[in-house]
């Protein structure tokens, strides 16, 4: 079994001092051995005998520290036999509301949409509060870890433990996808770039990730200008770089779609890989058509919104920035 240890668990309650990784993993180790991690079904288990006490998630090949606290001798034999193991089924308590030095277990938070929060308590009653609620003498801790004020913008996320093994603060902007070009990197045939203001004032709305699919396709800069005919793509003196072309879009979406779940995409005009309206003809005279490039076409196949550099108070528009 491989074990991955959470940033939850490398922290250690009241003080919030580090824990050596390698402490971490010697424990893990001990708990495998007595409990033979790797014949139980996958889920969250728990390990606990009295202020001692372990989460894990187990998948088939693999144990994911949580949280471990207390635990202070690895070498206690007597402990380790005393400890019990349990399944924490869905639905079991994991939040706990820490106000005015009072505990209450806690089960399922949900986010009402509102700017409110809604708590399910143990005893089956309702405590409906906002953010803001939330005063420096109150912490919402979690069998993962604890949750300041600072950091409960992230509670939403803790009700994903059951499908992901890492809880994250997830970005709230979209990830926009932009032309490498676009942003000032010298990767265009000629091997200039350019340096649009208007683009780099996107970042307050967005995410932004790059790329090139020339340049992934290996051609680099400078280069020959190349242009579509029919279905190759051509330089002036008859050079087919189709099969880079189509490395170059491959790989380019895997990044925006796959690695950075791009939602938007802002390209190039008139390339022949990232031409949202249009292309130049194939004939090398500066002749413009109407036509997508190669990546707007696999863009906009995969379901990502393409918008040209013209068209950021369109983008803008749909994001209801505009």
């Amino acid at each position: 079994m491989r074990y991955k240890i959470t940033e939850h668990a490398k922290r250690r309650r009241p003080h919030y001092a580090e824990t050596p990784e390698k402490y971490l993993l010697e424990w893990m180790a001990l708990f495998d051995q007595v409990f033979n991690f790797k014949d139980r079904e996958p889920g969250k288990y728990k390990v606990a005998r009295g202020g001692n006490a372990a989460v894990f998630l187990v998948s088939e090949d693999r144990v994911v520290l949580i949280t471990l606290r207390g635990f202070k001798d690895q070498s206690n034999s007597k402990l380790l036999k005393s400890l019990k193991l349990h399944k924490l089924r869905n639905g079991d308590p994991v939040y706990r509301l820490n106000f005015m030095g009072r505990k209450v277990l806690a089960g399922n938070l949900e986010d009402n949409k509102d700017g409110t929060y809604t708590l399910e308590l143990k005893k089956n009653m309702i405590s409906k509060f906002e953010l803001g609620d939330l005063s420096a003498k109150t912490v919402l801790t979690t069998l993962e870890g604890t949750v300041t004020k600072r950091g409960v913008y992230w509670l939403k996320e803790l009700k994903r433990i059951d499908e992901e093994y890492l809880p994250v603060k997830r970005d709230k902007k979209p990830i926009l996808f932009v032309s490498e070009c676009l942003i000032g990197r010298k990767v265009r045939y000629d091997g200039s770039g350019f340096n649009n203001s208007n683009v780099h004032a996107l970042r307050a709305h967005f995410k932004i990730v790059y790329g090139c699919p020339e340049m992934l396709g290996g051609l680099g800069s400078p280069r020959k200008p190349i242009e579509r005919l029919g279905d190759r793509m051509l330089s002036k003196d008859g050079e087919d770089f189709t099969q880079e072309v189509k490395e170059g879009v491959d790989s380019t979406l895997h990044i925006a779609l796959i690695k950075k779940q791009a939602v938007y995409a802002l390209l190039k005009e008139n390339s022949p890989t990232c031409g949202v309206n249009h292309i130049y003809n194939g004939a090398h005279t500066g002749t413009k058509i109407s036509g997508k490039g190669e990546l707007t076409k696999a863009f906009i196949k995969a379901g990502i919104k393409v918008f040209s550099e013209a068209e950021i108070d369109l983008l803008l528009k749909e994001i209801g920035a505009s």
